[in-house]
């Protein structure tokens, strides 16, 4: 039954990659310090003499920094440096993303997922298992290829986006895999296998039923507190009745109870989709005749 479980699971980004550029950098740091500069010249009221002098040394900072960079020798060369090591990361980046396209654009993941809606008989399902269990294969060398090119480059990439990489490239071709085997463990090769596959299903179906009347007691016992609280609102000292200060209390009481009960019914919610799903496997797994 094992198998079945990541399929039933309570449902739970990859980011766009902006090379860096060198200019860019540059310029960020100049408008960082003029930026602080700025800052630094409006509260001197605050700050006083002392940042009224720091204002002008750090206008002499910004401008020998950019006489440094785009003029000295020392200053372009470093440009140069970042540039190149820029171009070596796109070039990294340009390798992945066609290792990622050519294990894709070369499978035959569609052209089974296609087939596989049409399968009703055993002798169907082996020979779609064989090539499926192909196909599975070839997904995952690629993955083992992906991963070794991503290793080969770590030097070249941004240590803080390989994850990001890894994510971007690999997650098309981990979801095709995923949704493969998922295919397989779904089609019985024979009617033992079948009747093995319905078991599980039924019995995983109960224990679905059961966790659900557990869910609904829980809210059930809820609502009942809520009742009998709202049935003793604007008491006072048990014996008064207070008209207002008994409105007052019910809507706490009503607030309250729909907060409590709001995470039972969504998890209420929730196995009542697995259960669906699984009655659908159910109708699925039927069908396959000799």
């Amino acid at each position: 039954m094992n198998r079945f479980a990541n399929r039933y699971k309570s449902e739970s980004i990859s980011h766009k990659y902006r090379p860096i550029n060198a200019r860019s950098i540059l310029w960020e740091i100049i408008l960082t310090l003029c930026g602080f500069a700025l800052f630094c010249g409006l509260d001197v009221r605050i700050f006083g003499i002392f940042v009224t002098w720091m204002m002008p040394l750090f206008l002499l900072c910004l401008i020998g920094l950019a006489v440094w960079a785009f003029i000295t020798p020392s200053g372009q060369a470093f440009l140069r440096k970042c540039s190149k090591s820029q171009q070596s990361s796109k070039v990294a980046v340009s390798k992945l993303a066609s290792i990622s396209e050519a294990v894709i654009q070369k499978s035959n993941f569609q052209l089974l997922m296609n087939e596989f809606t049409q399968l009703a008989t055993f002798s169907g399902v082996a020979d779609w298992d064989e090539r499926a269990n192909n196909e599975l294969q070839n997904l995952f060398d690629g993955l083992q290829l992906l991963d070794s090119e991503i290793d080969r480059q770590s030097k070249i990439l941004n240590k803080q986006k390989i994850d990001v990489y890894k994510a971007r490239y690999r997650q098309p071709i981990e979801n095709m895999a995923e949704k493969l085997q998922e295919a397989i463990d779904f089609t019985p090769n024979s009617s033992s296998e079948q009747k093995l596959l319905l078991k599980e299903l039924r019995q995983l179906k109960k224990e679905m039923q059961l966790e659900k009347r557990e869910v609904a007691a829980s809210a059930k016992e809820i609502r009942e507190k809520a009742r009998l609280k709202s049935i003793y609102a604007g008491r006072v000292l048990g014996v008064i009745y207070n008209s207002k200060i008994a409105a007052r209390e019910r809507r706490a009481i009503r607030y309250a109870r729909e907060a409590e009960v709001a995470p039972h019914e969504d998890i209420k919610a929730a196995i009542e989709r697995k259960i669906l799903q699984i009655d659908k496997d159910i109708l699925w797994a039927e069908r396959f005749t000799d």
